[in-house]
Formats: structure tokens, sequence, C-alpha cells
């Protein structure tokens, strides 16, 4: 993915919420190679499996530059709720 697109922590906190969305639907688009993904969606009920489980959280980490955990994904694996703990952990941690 472009780190051009690479949400600003200076920004305000519904921006960071759309940049981050905005990352995670192109991403998790191109790894299952579907043309349009509802953030409400499964990972897995879309095509996911445990390997892209992994190639998608390398790639979220290394953007973010923070390392995300592969077992908070689980409870519930939608654009939405991945969104949200990426936008609560970004805005916890300096």
């Amino acid at each position: 993915m472009n780190d051009s697109h690479k949400p600003m922590l200076t920004s305000t906190p519904d921006q960071l919420a759309v940049d981050v969305h905005s990352f995670l639907k192109g991403l998790w688009e191109e790894l299952l190679r579907v043309p349009q993904v509802n953030p409400d969606e499964d990972f897995f009920a879309i095509g996911g499996d445990s390997a892209l489980v992994i190639e998608m959280l390398v790639a979220v980490s290394a953007h973010f530059d923070r390392e995300f955990k592969y077992n908070k994904f689980f409870p519930k694996p939608t654009v939405r709720t991945l969104t949200a703990l990426i936008v609560q952990e970004l805005q916890s941690q300096p």
C-alpha cells in the first residue's frame, strides 16, 4: 500500500478514523481480491484465512509503525472494528 496515505497523528480524531478506514478497506480489497468490502463484513466470510490475517496484520503494523496483535483481531474481524482498534491504539500511545 502507498504510504502517501499514511494518517497523521495530528489529524482530528474523525479524520484519523477516516484515514485508517480507507487504508484498511483498500488493503482488504487487495488481499482478498474483491472489488468492494463492506465495513461490517467478516474477514473470513469473504475469503480470508489465517495466512491472510498474518499478512494483513504485518502490513497494518508496518503502515502505522505499531504492532497489532493477532488475538485482538478475532472477536469481530471487520474493517469497522479493526479501524476502531487501530484508532484507539494510535491515540493512546505516543
